[in-house]
Protein backbone atom coordinates (compact mmCIF):
# COMPACT_ATOMS: atom_id res chain seq x y z
CA UNK A 1 0.00 0.00 0.00
CA UNK A 2 1.44 3.11 -0.82
CA UNK A 3 1.30 6.50 1.26
CA UNK A 4 -1.58 9.18 0.14
CA UNK A 5 -0.26 11.99 -1.90
CA UNK A 6 -0.07 14.51 0.78
CA UNK A 7 2.11 12.14 3.10
CA UNK A 8 4.74 11.77 0.43
CA UNK A 9 8.06 14.11 0.92
CA UNK A 10 8.52 16.03 -1.92
CA UNK A 11 11.30 14.83 -3.97
CA UNK A 12 11.88 18.22 -4.90
CA UNK A 13 13.66 19.58 -1.85
CA UNK A 14 16.33 16.81 -2.51
CA UNK A 15 16.45 17.55 -6.44
CA UNK A 16 18.79 19.53 -7.77
CA UNK A 17 18.93 21.10 -11.69
CA UNK A 18 21.21 21.09 -14.18
CA UNK A 19 23.07 24.38 -15.32
CA UNK A 20 20.40 24.88 -18.16
CA UNK A 21 17.25 24.54 -16.22
CA UNK A 22 19.48 26.90 -13.89
CA UNK A 23 19.26 29.43 -16.32
CA UNK A 24 15.88 28.67 -17.37
CA UNK A 25 14.34 29.73 -14.33
CA UNK A 26 16.80 32.62 -13.89
CA UNK A 27 15.78 34.03 -17.15
CA UNK A 28 12.25 33.43 -16.04
CA UNK A 29 12.18 34.57 -12.83
CA UNK A 30 13.81 38.28 -14.29
CA UNK A 31 10.58 38.56 -16.15
CA UNK A 32 11.75 37.35 -19.65
CA UNK A 33 9.11 35.40 -21.98
CA UNK A 34 9.37 31.97 -23.51
CA UNK A 35 10.31 33.64 -26.66
CA UNK A 36 13.49 35.55 -24.99
CA UNK A 37 14.80 33.00 -23.13
CA UNK A 38 15.12 31.04 -26.27
CA UNK A 39 16.59 33.39 -27.95
CA UNK A 40 19.42 33.83 -25.29
CA UNK A 41 19.81 30.33 -25.18
CA UNK A 42 19.68 29.38 -28.93
CA UNK A 43 16.63 26.97 -28.60
CA UNK A 44 12.63 27.38 -29.52
CA UNK A 45 10.29 29.21 -27.35
CA UNK A 46 8.60 25.69 -27.67
CA UNK A 47 11.88 23.63 -26.29
CA UNK A 48 11.81 26.62 -23.42
CA UNK A 49 8.07 25.75 -22.88
CA UNK A 50 8.29 22.27 -22.38
CA UNK A 51 11.72 22.67 -20.20
CA UNK A 52 9.56 24.60 -17.99
CA UNK A 53 6.47 22.68 -17.69
CA UNK A 54 8.85 19.45 -16.70
CA UNK A 55 10.62 21.47 -14.01
CA UNK A 56 7.12 22.21 -12.52
CA UNK A 57 6.41 18.86 -12.92
CA UNK A 58 9.31 17.72 -10.83
CA UNK A 59 8.41 20.39 -8.35
CA UNK A 60 5.20 20.01 -8.05
CA UNK A 61 4.20 23.35 -8.43
CA UNK A 62 1.41 24.19 -10.50
CA UNK A 63 2.41 27.09 -12.34
CA UNK A 64 5.55 29.61 -12.99
CA UNK A 65 4.40 31.91 -9.97
CA UNK A 66 5.15 28.85 -7.96
CA UNK A 67 7.93 27.45 -10.04
CA UNK A 68 9.96 30.41 -8.86
CA UNK A 69 8.86 30.63 -5.68
CA UNK A 70 10.17 27.29 -5.14
CA UNK A 71 13.17 27.50 -6.67
CA UNK A 72 14.13 30.25 -4.33
CA UNK A 73 13.14 28.35 -1.62
CA UNK A 74 15.75 26.14 -3.28
CA UNK A 75 18.27 28.25 -2.82
CA UNK A 76 18.96 28.53 -6.71
CA UNK A 77 17.71 32.07 -7.65
CA UNK A 78 19.50 34.76 -5.93
CA UNK A 79 17.10 38.08 -4.23
CA UNK A 80 16.79 40.99 -6.32
CA UNK A 81 19.75 43.56 -5.67
CA UNK A 82 19.67 47.04 -5.18
CA UNK A 83 19.76 48.67 -8.51
CA UNK A 84 22.04 52.02 -9.16
CA UNK A 85 20.36 55.18 -10.02
CA UNK A 86 21.71 57.44 -12.97
CA UNK A 87 22.89 59.59 -10.21
CA UNK A 88 24.84 56.73 -8.70
CA UNK A 89 22.73 56.49 -5.36
CA UNK A 90 21.19 52.64 -5.07
CA UNK A 91 17.71 51.87 -5.48
CA UNK A 92 16.21 49.47 -3.35
CA UNK A 93 14.36 46.02 -5.01
CA UNK A 94 10.85 46.99 -5.39
CA UNK A 95 8.83 45.68 -2.87
CA UNK A 96 5.64 43.81 -3.20
CA UNK A 97 2.27 45.36 -3.57
CA UNK A 98 0.25 45.82 -0.56
CA UNK A 99 -3.63 45.19 -1.85
CA UNK A 100 -5.37 48.14 -2.66
CA UNK A 101 -8.00 49.22 -0.31
CA UNK A 102 -10.15 51.86 -0.99
CA UNK A 103 -10.40 54.92 1.37
CA UNK A 104 -14.11 54.99 3.27
CA UNK A 105 -13.63 58.59 3.30
CA UNK A 106 -14.19 58.46 -0.48
CA UNK A 107 -17.33 56.80 -1.32
CA UNK A 108 -17.50 55.66 -4.84
CA UNK A 109 -20.33 57.59 -6.80
CA UNK A 110 -23.02 55.41 -8.42
CA UNK A 111 -23.46 58.33 -11.30
CA UNK A 112 -22.33 58.71 -14.69
CA UNK A 113 -18.90 59.94 -14.69
CA UNK A 114 -18.32 63.97 -15.40
CA UNK A 115 -17.18 65.25 -18.12
CA UNK A 116 -13.58 65.91 -18.04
Amino acid sequence: MTPPESSRPARAATESCNGQELLIVQLLYSGLDDAAIGRRLGMSHRTVQRRVHTLMLRLEVPGRVALGARAQQLGWLEPPRARPRPNGTLRAPAAPCAPHQRSAAAPRSAGPPSPR
